[in-house]
């Protein structure tokens, strides 16, 4: 099969079995096809909220971490309930705290952060059920996601920070408990934006109070170890300079 044939692209991609195209060619191959965002089947599978498809290329190890080429979103992510659809959506035309290109996992967290936040109607709700699902499958049951960064070096963890989702935040925080992840936010500042995340939302749930303090008391306890460490560089580092 030529990889350059015109049928081979993403719409075929998407609904024919991998097991079948992978007969001709490869998966570094498939990695190649992209539109003019950058955006590759990975990337459409997940705004698709196609399960099977990123099982699929999970199972057969597509790379997690290829970007875009830029910010923008394809208008076809967004799904509307046309009848309850509000007199006017303004969907995001790219996701505005990012620079550059993303990955397809820093594009699921986003889009969940933008379907659970966006309305408690039943049908926007319900999507974003589907893209916590593929968060399940993408971060829960894969290790490699503490690999990926979008084209700003910004990590999962960074967004979720960015975001001020509490609940991305915690479920990032039960696989990186070290906060090992944390990339272009420092802890500093991630502890402040818990700070401020805390004066700015009630809390009638105690879960979510609870999921806080511990979060809270873990960036504390990194922060002081970092603190210790810095002090013990600076103070050997004197030492050494009083000896000679």
């Amino acid at each position: 099969m030529n990889i350059n044939k015109p049928h081979l692209n993403i719409d075929y991609l998407l609904n024919v079995p991998l097991s079948f195209i992978l007969q001709d060619t490869t998966i570094e191959k498939i990695e190649e096809i992209v539109d003019e965002n950058g955006w590759n089947l990975l990337h459409y599978a997940v705004a698709n909220c196609n399960i099977n498809k990123i099982k699929e290329l999970i199972h057969y190890n597509f790379n997690l971490s290829l970007n875009s080429t830029n910010n923008k979103l394809n208008i076809n992510v967004f799904f509307v309930n046309n009848k309850k659809k509000p007199n006017s959506i303004l969907f995001p035309k790219k996701i505005n705290f990012l620079f550059k290109g993303f990955s397809p996992l820093h594009l699921a967290l986003f889009l969940y952060n933008y379907y659970s936040t966006f309305s408690e109607d039943f049908f926007y709700q319900s999507i974003s059920i589907k893209y916590l699902s593929i968060l399940d499958i993408l971060i829960n049951e894969n290790t490699s996601f503490k690999l990926v960064f979008d084209q700003d070096k910004n990590s999962l963890f960074d967004i979720c920070f960015i975001m001020e989702n509490i609940f991305l935040i915690n479920l990032i925080y039960n696989k990186d408990k070290n906060f090992s992840t944390l990339n272009n936010i420092l802890p500093t500042t991630a502890l402040k934006i818990l700070q401020v995340m805390k004066i700015k939302q009630e809390f009638n749930d105690k879960n979510n109070e609870k999921i806080y303090e511990e979060i809270l008391l873990s960036l504390n306890k990194k922060q002081l170890k970092r603190e210790l460490t810095t002090n013990l560089s600076i103070n050997n580092t004197l030492h050494k300079i009083n000896k000679i």
